[in-house]
């Protein structure tokens, strides 16, 4: 998780020099929801660790489990359960998703190692018996979490084909499809015959859930709106640019802000503070940007400012999955005592 924190912040950032090279992008990035998630996952697997290597073994299924669970947690942190209604739902099917997603990969991995130590065949089935068991409660809860987020995330059914989004979770279901067969088969042919094939199948099983995280962390970086072809310089073709002049309060001046498509997924704002002369602005610290969709009680959404490409210059990247009309306020402390903001309101098309 550590590791994998700069190639993060440099998907988003622009790249691992202009992101990582620059405290002003890289600080707010680690203040944000990555540094967040990244940080309560982290506590969580220290935690699992401490406590399985340093306690009692009665002691340790159990908190091991509630450190597993904080761990967990991190990952609800980001995502889309920071920009979808109604927020309680989706955090709450995106934590039972989580969670048995976790029992599931982390059983058959668990009866992979077994396979490796244990020479007792008759052993080994009452082993897959009793996760098959549990698994059918586990793949349940799974498929209706999953389902109750894709009805909250996704507009409408075309999405599942018109958009990146839709054709990764189309995949995954493909995927979890498979290993569901390759579980009942070893459940109810396998084990009965303890046959040696058993550990074959279950290793396919594992392979397939490890394909199905690995779809997964393509889906959470994908926006639920935008089409499988970027609407941004497709063909070549000029993107789309919309500019607000955001006058700040008490005569400071003005925000200048270009939103670049400005349409369903990700979006760039670039942002110039200039004062009634027309001169930069040089904030105390980078000004804060808030987006809300007041139609459908989205926001307000507030993604960090990443770039400051010169004096009064910032750039924001950010995905907004609605069309409609978006209300942009601009908040910028002018001095160490004076804060001032701007807003205005921006269509962004379907």
């Amino acid at each position: 998780m550590v590791a994998s924190l700069p190639f993060r912040i440099a998907r988003v950032g622009g790249g691992l020099d202009p992101a990582l090279g620059n405290n002003d992008v890289l600080v707010p990035f680690l203040r944000g929801p990555i540094g967040e998630s990244t940080a309560v996952t982290v506590a969580g697997l220290l935690l699992v660790a401490i406590v399985a290597s340093h306690s009692p073994r009665w002691f340790r299924s159990w908190w091991c489990g509630a450190a597993g669970l904080v761990a967990l947690a991190g990952f609800i942190i980001e995502g889309h359960t920071r920009t979808q209604n109604p927020r309680w739902a989706i955090v709450t099917f995106d934590g039972v998703h989580l969670v048995a997603g976790a029992c599931w990969l982390g059983g058959v991995v668990a009866l992979v190692l077994a396979y490796r130590v244990l020479d007792d065949a008759r052993l080994r089935g009452q082993l897959v018996r009793r996760f098959s068991t549990w698994a059918l409660g586990i793949v349940t809860a799974l498929a209706a979490a999953g389902v109750g987020m894709a009805w909250i995330i996704l507009p409408g059914w075309s999405e599942l084909t018109d958009t990146g989004y839709g054709l990764a979770l189309l995949v995954k279901v493909g995927l979890v499809a498979v290993v569901v067969g390759l579980a009942a088969y070893n459940r109810f042919r396998l084990v009965v015959s303890m046959s040696r094939r058993l550990a074959y199948t279950v290793m396919a099983e594992l392979v397939l859930l490890l394909a199905v995280v690995g779809v997964t962390a393509v889906l959470v970086t994908r926006s639920p709106n935008a089409p499988v072809a970027s609407a941004v310089g497709e063909g070549g073709a000029v993107p789309v640019v919309r500019t607000l002049d955001l006058t700040l309060d008490n005569g400071a001046g003005t925000a200048h802000v270009e939103i670049t498509p400005a349409a369903q997924g990700t979006n760039r704002l670039d942002i110039a503070l200039l004062d009634p002369s027309g001169q930069p602005i040089v904030p105390v610290e980078p000004p804060e940007v808030e987006l809300t969709q007041e139609a459908l009680d989205i926001g307000p959404l507030e993604p960090p400012v990443l770039l400051s490409p010169g004096p009064g210059e910032y750039q924001v990247i950010t995905d907004i999955t609605q069309p409609g009309d978006w209300t942009i306020t601009v908040r910028v402390r002018v001095s160490d005592f004076v804060s001032v903001a701007g807003e205005g309101t921006v269509p962004i098309s379907g």
